[in-house]
């Protein structure tokens, strides 16, 4: 029997180990990201929270504005869009009404007679509900101040109606005048919100 397959059996075992370790060895000198290049440094900004303000930090977006920002001009167009139907209809309604006091129609005379108020006077009541009207027209066209003093202006006259109603005791037709107040009322409140939302009236 051979035995020099056997004394170089440990021989082998040896240079096998040892080639083992090398292929270990050059493994580990594997950069991770596998080019065996240096991982490049990200570029950053330096944050000091106790020193950089809101308005500061700003420009990075890293406190970005209200996401309700962006619905301010829709808001301002729809209560412009109801401040003109309000304004329209509390035109034609104080329109026609001052035409019919002028016209001393059957119901006026009826109504004013039983709040104690001389038919005389139908002609002046109805001048100022036209100015009223004719106020809020201009105001929606461009005028908003006498815009506003007119809806003031007939928010004033139809409390007194409804006063007048009141202290004759008559109610059974109070929701007449009290429906102008409510008109009037939103005509006016309408004119301010927009007014504020265009910035005129502060």
């Amino acid at each position: 029997m051979n035995a020099e397959p056997l004394l170089e059996l440990p021989d082998l075992l040896r240079e096998r180990r040892l080639g083992d370790e090398e292929t270990l060895g050059g493994t580990g000198q594997v950069s991770l990201l596998g080019y065996g290049g240096e991982v490049p440094k990200q570029s950053g900004i330096d944050i000091h929270a106790g020193r950089l303000s809101k308005k500061e930090l700003d420009g990075h977006q890293l406190f970005p504005e209200s996401g309700t920002d962006h619905l301010a001009p829709k808001r301002g167009r729809v209560m412009h869009i109801y401040y003109s139907v309000v304004t329209i209809i509390a035109i034609i309604a104080n329109a026609g009404i001052a035409i019919a006091d002028l016209a001393e129609a059957k119901f006026v005379v009826a109504n004013s007679a039983e709040v104690g108020v001389p038919s005389a006077w139908l002609p002046f009541l109805a001048a100022l509900k036209l100015a009223g009207a004719a106020g809020l027209l201009v105001g929606m066209l461009g005028w908003e101040p006498i815009g506003l003093a007119a809806a003031v202006g007939l928010v004033l006259f139809f409390a007194g109606a409804i006063v007048a109603h009141i202290r004759a005791q008559v109610y059974h037709n109070i929701a007449f005048p009290a429906a102008y107040l409510v008109l009037a009322s939103a005509a006016l409140a309408l004119s301010v919100a927009a007014g504020r939302v265009d910035g005129w009236s502060n």
